[in-house]
């Protein structure tokens, strides 16, 4: 019996702590849109000068447009679990191509910031402050 009850209040301490964040894959299903570029870190360094980006997410399937030309499609591996929610983009098309992209994603309302490393390097970056040889993406949805 005593096992019984433990196990009731496991199952609401968790349901509680899900409620406040919001399901995983809520928080997944956040990502799909169309996300265009609004500030781009290179490097560490801020670029104003960028060209027009969007991001086109759908289910595990993503594609990068500048400029209205496609440059890069691949797919997308999410582990909403992970605080902050890391990314792989699969690159299967672009100048990265069979390279596989790390990074750590997060959604705001209509805000996304994606922080990651050099397509094929290894490592993560831990949070959202601009590095070396990392890109710092915010977007707003579309």
């Amino acid at each position: 019996m005593a096992i019984h009850a433990l196990t009731i209040i496991l199952s609401l301490i968790l349901a509680v702590g899900a409620a406040d964040q919001g399901t995983p894959s809520q928080e997944r299903a956040a990502l799909d849109g169309t996300w265009l570029v609004t500030s781009l870190f290179l490097n560490g360094v801020y670029r104003g000068d960028a060209a027009e980006v969007a991001i086109m997410i759908t289910g595990n399937a993503y594609e990068q447009d500048v400029n209205g030309q496609v440059n890069e499609r691949g797919t997308l591996r999410v582990d909403p679990s992970k605080k902050p929610m890391t990314i792989d983009f699969i690159i299967t098309e672009g100048s990265a191509q069979n390279t596989t992209q790390l990074g750590i994603v997060e959604v705001s309302g209509d805000t996304l910031k994606l922080h990651l490393n050099q397509p094929g390097a290894n490592g993560r970056p831990a949070d959202f402050n601009p590095l070396d040889d990392h890109m710092l993406i915010i977007a707003r949805k579309k």
